[in-house]
């Protein structure tokens, strides 16, 4: 390889890395008080350089259907903080970073071996970030004392323990994406990876990550195939849907739940979950159509009992944008499906089905506005554009013959 081509690729990946660290920043990182000003340059540049890409070539950029839905969906948000006099700078910005991912990895489609460097980076960095967030975990058992405030509830570099799965599965994505683009299959270095991750959720026992990770690892590992793998993304999107009116309703009248939950050492308040779906659903019947606008960390642990959120998507949506802004992301998350159909059912379409289906599963029980930057642009991009990612799959067969 040419010395100067070389330089060029170990350039770009490292551009691909920091951009990685900006939009998906660690906890500890982003509470680290001198990081605070390096953090902002570095999701500052991120920003300017995913606008400056397609501003100054805008014609021979794709600009797919799904960025448009994102637009739309964030749009709602904000007109329903503008409905409830709340609409602040402050509002601008996560709207602004998720867009602003969905078009570097827009952008990074446009190639094969542009998106391998976004995928190699990214794949770098999931490596480091699990890496350290185990031997943490082995380092301090009771958490991070830094960080840690209550007894049991232990924060590591993702913050606390059960948020550790919304970073993973999004890096594995990541990571095996890159094997199967550029050696048609999965290298053991990848499903060394995979076994990491699961020892992190055991050693924490984050029992709604474990369920999310046996989604993505069941779905990985099953054979390939578009109408199943439709089947699965359709079916964990309407399931995780009717579980979540199943849990907050009805509840109460299933003791096969009550035995599933007794294995995981659970009850049936999902260690007190129930209390918050219900303050939501208070909430929510009082401003059904438009919901109420951002919430600020006091606002929600007042309204709802804490501080993040409702845990529990659906219902967090339903606060912020109401029933408007739930159907715009329920057709956006339907009509990209379609995708889905229209694909060859390669390992490619696997690997997204299996991050879209952990995802889904988790939004029943767990809080996603945190990390909601890059997990829409994911699903939505990454769906949207499954038969850009086969194109790449084949290209990486045929030079493999």
């Amino acid at each position: 390889m040419n010395k100067s081509l070389e330089l060029n690729i170990n350039i770009k990946i490292l551009i691909y890395i920091l951009i990685g660290y900006s939009f998906i920043t660690p906890f500890y990182l982003a509470q680290h008080d001198s990081l605070s000003l390096v953090n902002k340059v570095f999701i500052a540049s991120s920003v300017l350089f995913s606008l400056a890409i397609y501003i100054l070539n805008l014609s021979s950029k794709f600009i797919s259907k799904s960025l448009i839905l994102l637009v739309v969906y964030y749009l709602s948000l904000l007109i329903s903080n503008y409905k409830n006099y709340s609409l602040e700078l402050q509002n601008f910005i996560p709207i602004i970073m998720a867009i602003s991912f969905a078009l570097i990895l827009n952008y990074s489609l446009h190639s094969r071996k542009e998106f391998l460097n976004l995928l190699l980076a990214f794949n770098i960095l999931t490596y480091i970030y699990i890496t350290i967030n185990l031997s943490l975990i082995y380092i301090y058992p009771g958490g991070i004392p830094s960080i840690t405030e209550d007894i049991g509830r232990q924060f590591y570099l993702f913050g606390n323990v059960n948020t550790t799965t919304r970073y993973l599965i999004p890096g594995l994505m990541f990571s095996f994406l890159y094997d199967v683009l550029k050696y048609n299959k999965i290298r053991k270095r990848n499903w060394i990876l995979l076994l990491l991750s699961w020892i992190t959720l055991i050693k924490v026992w984050a029992v709604t990550g474990m369920i999310g990770l046996l989604i993505f690892t069941i779905f990985l590992i099953k054979k390939s195939g578009k109408k199943l793998d439709f089947i699965l993304y359709i079916s964990t999107l309407t399931g995780s849907i009717l579980l979540t009116i199943f849990l907050i309703f009805f509840k109460l009248e299933s003791n096969i739940l009550a035995n599933i939950l007794g294995l995981f050492d659970k009850d049936m308040t999902f260690s007190y979950r129930d209390i918050l779906w219900l303050n939501a659903v208070d909430m929510v019947n009082q401003y059904k159509l438009w919901g109420y606008g951002s919430f600020t960390e006091a606002e929600m642990e007042f309204y709802i009992g804490n501080s993040y959120s409702s845990h529990n998507y659906y219902l967090d949506v339903l606060l912020r944008g109401g029933f408007v802004a739930l159907i715009i992301l329920l057709f956006s998350l339907l009509y990209i499906s379609k995708a889905i159909i229209k694909s060859r059912g390669t390992k490619v379409v696997s690997v997204i089905t299996a991050t879209c289906g952990a995802y889904f599963i988790m939004w029943v029980a767990e809080p996603f506005i945190s990390t909601e930057i890059f997990m829409l642009p994911i699903m939505l991009i990454m769906v949207s554009r499954v038969q850009t990612l086969e194109r790449f799959y084949l290209e990486t067969e045929t030079q493999l013959d």
